[in-house]
Parts: structure tokens; sequence; C-alpha cells
């Protein structure tokens, strides 16, 4: 193959995927509610965890970019070392994400739903 057919597939898979992501961005305009949207991304976190940063990066990031504006994220603590919970808690006040422990979790959501 030579390079101009190359780059042409190239250029041509690029434009698929730009074709696609603006039908979902259309997609997700037209059944968006008319009344605000409350997204809660829970991460239940259980003995020790190496890659906890990273799990909570990823939730609060995955959160900001579900494009809603009421976004909420918890930190399911059931039942995490030491350690592993005084990273959680770090994170979790650097990065605005909630720390709660397991048996808290349904007081919340109830909360939630409610206002």
């Amino acid at each position: 193959m030579s390079a101009e057919a190359i780059a042409s597939l190239v250029f041509l898979f690029f434009s698929i995927l730009g074709i696609v992501d603006v039908i979902r961005m259309i997609v997700f305009a037209l059944l968006k509610p008319k009344r605000g949207l409350r997204v809660v991304v829970t991460v239940p976190l259980s003995g020790h965890r190496e890659d906890v940063e990273y799990m909570i990066r990823s939730a609060v990031a995955r959160a900001k970019w579900s494009g809603t504006r009421q976004t909420l994220v918890f930190i399911v603590d059931c039942g995490m070392d030491q350690g592993t919970y005084e990273l959680c808690r770090v994170f979790c006040e650097e990065l605005g994400a909630r720390l709660v422990k397991q048996e808290e979790l349904c007081g919340l959501l109830e909360d939630t739903v409610a206002s």
C-alpha cells in the first residue's frame, strides 16, 4: 500500500469517529431531561488497594464528563485496611469525592434523591 492510501484510510477512520461522536451528542441532547438530572457514581473498595488514587481520579473524571451539573462521587468503605482508608480520605478531600461507610450509603442516597 502506498503512503497516500494509508493516509486516506486514517482520514476515513477519523472521519467516521467524528460523525459517530456528533450523532452521540445529538442523541444525548435530545434525551436530556427537562429537569436537572442528578448522577451518583459509587466506588466500593475493600481490603488493601494499591490503585486507590487511580480509582478515585477515574470516578471523578467520569463524573465530570457525564454531562450533568449535579454529579456526586461516593467512595464506599466496604472494609478497607487503614492505609487504603487514609489514602482515600486524602484523595477524596483533594478531588471533591465523599468517603462514606457502607452502612451510611443507603441513607445518603435517599437524601440525594429527596433533595
